[in-house]
């Protein structure tokens, strides 16, 4: 029976959210959790079809997971509303740093950016975004440009202290503190662990794990911004928000906020959200999250406006 055989699909994806297991057809698996919906669906219509009720009950129970799983997303931190800004972050991975750097600073400077994180940075991109004016707009850097995939790079309007670049990553992230009118020093990083794919899943995950303990060992108020490689999903991401670490786009209500693949001829929008802001929960909520279509790459760039809280830090 028809749908029988969804619902074996459906509980199998299932599993795989449920799993922890870092191997490959999971990890590849998980982003399409959120389109479960779509089986769920399918195997509700075929148990009406076929007068197959227990199946209506199954895919009926079948939505509850994935409703507690996703409502979080849409929910906003009832501590957003009253939220006033403070901090606007801008993160945008450059595809081996082949993006418009035109069209990134020009995203800085309407979204009146106070922090840039890039990944993919390369020494031409860099020569590309500082003749596009990015150091008149953000004057204060902590940068580590690369060939290819590896680099990563902050910019701020407000000088950054302790910069320095964290070499224990595939591609190092960068980060530093920068003082927040309002909320005080708060460390802000560039991430961007490997991606999962083919013969990288040991080294996704070793980069999380590291990723994992240097964001355990940071004090005080902190954002981390950039192409995770991972969803919201992910057991990775799950265990940063045991660590306190709260997805700005989930605190402020954005939903799924997909960044991948964009930029390509493809019959469909981003499917996916790799790329993310990261707040610690404390005196910082996210009350925005908008992905921006940017020219020659493959990722939406992401603005969060954060927003200060009365709470402690």
């Amino acid at each position: 029976m028809a749908c029988v055989a969804v619902l074996a699909v459906v509980a199998l994806l299932l599993l795989v959210r449920l799993s922890t297991w870092s191997v490959a057809v999971v990890v590849l698996a998980v982003p399409g959790v959120p389109y479960v919906v779509l089986l769920v669906a399918l195997a509700a219509a075929l148990a009406v079809v076929a007068r197959w009720w227990p199946g209506l009950v199954l895919a009926g129970l079948a939505l509850i997971p994935l409703v507690i799983w996703t409502v979080p997303a849409y929910a906003a931190d009832p501590r957003a509303a009253g939220a006033r800004p403070v901090l606007t972050v801008v993160t945008a991975n450059l595809h081996l740093g082949e993006a418009d750097p035109a069209a990134i600073v020009a995203l800085a400077r309407e979204s009146k950016a106070q922090v840039l994180a890039i990944q993919e940075l390369t020494p031409a991109a860099m020569t590309g975004l500082r003749a596009a004016g990015l150091d008149t707009l953000l004057p204060y850097r902590v940068v580590n440009p690369r060939f290819g995939a590896s680099g990563t790079g902050l910019w701020s309007t407000v000088p950054i202290a302790g910069g320095e670049t964290l070499q224990q990553f595939t591609f190092p992230a960068t980060t530093g503190i920068v003082e927040v009118a309002g909320v005080g020093p708060v460390r802000v990083a560039s991430v961007h662990p490997a991606a999962p794919n083919g013969a990288g899943l040991a080294t996704w995950q070793r980069d999380h794990d590291q990723l994992a303990t240097v964001a355990a060992a940071w004090t005080g108020p902190v954002v981390v911004a950039g192409d995770f490689n991972a969803t919201r999903d992910h057991t990775p991401m799950r265990r940063l928000a045991e660590l306190g670490y709260a997805d700005a786009g989930d605190e402020a209500g954005a939903g799924l906020v997909r960044s991948w693949p964009a930029g390509r001829s493809l019959p469909w929008t981003p499917l996916i959200g790799i790329d993310h802001v990261l707040i610690r929960a404390g005196a910082l909520v996210g009350t925005a999250v908008t992905a921006y279509d940017v020219p020659r790459t493959d990722h939406r760039a992401l603005v969060a406006v954060i927003g200060g809280t009365d709470a402690p830090n």
